[in-house]
């Protein structure tokens, strides 16, 4: 038999989700606060970098993703991993065409 999830009892939760707020917040900052600084090719990666740093503290903690079993934190995953797959192949795709040329 699967052994029940184990939730943390709501007086600990609490503090966990104010430190994932205040990280998100500090995160979203730091992000507008980047596109400040000229970094040339630089920024695209910090802001993307920042992002799915967002994007993983929101689903292993808001979503629940870490309760979740292990067939479905896999099945989050290789959905993730599929979505950053197709993300490089359409910018590979776009960096390789050349525009202009007809």
């Amino acid at each position: 038999m699967a052994e029940p999830t184990k939730h943390l009892e709501p007086e600990t939760e609490v503090p966990v989700y104010l430190a994932v707020f205040a990280t998100l917040i500090v995160l979203t900052l730091l992000s507008v606060g980047s596109s400040f600084i000229p970094l040339g090719v630089g920024n695209a990666a910090i802001v993307l970098l920042i992002a799915l740093t967002k994007t993983l503290l929101t689903l292993w903690f808001f979503m629940h993703v870490r309760y979740a079993s292990r067939v479905m934190q896999l099945t989050i995953g290789a959905g993730v991993i599929t979505l950053g797959i197709m993300f490089v192949m359409t910018l590979a795709d776009y960096v390789s065409r050349s525009w202009g040329s007809w």
